[in-house]
């Protein structure tokens, strides 16, 4: 389920990267999952 922003609620992915997940080589999805996610994950205090 995305949110307002587009965003998966559950894994931060956008509907882009979720359709493109299956093509995407190993290197971009471990770059997308060490790099590009943990910084849309919200903040916890």
């Amino acid at each position: 389920m995305l949110d307002a922003d587009g965003l998966c609620h559950g894994c931060y992915r956008t509907g882009e990267e979720i359709a493109g997940w299956l093509r995407m080589s190993d290197e971009q999805r471990l770059y997308l999952m060490r790099e590009v996610l943990p910084q849309r994950a919200p903040r916890k205090p």
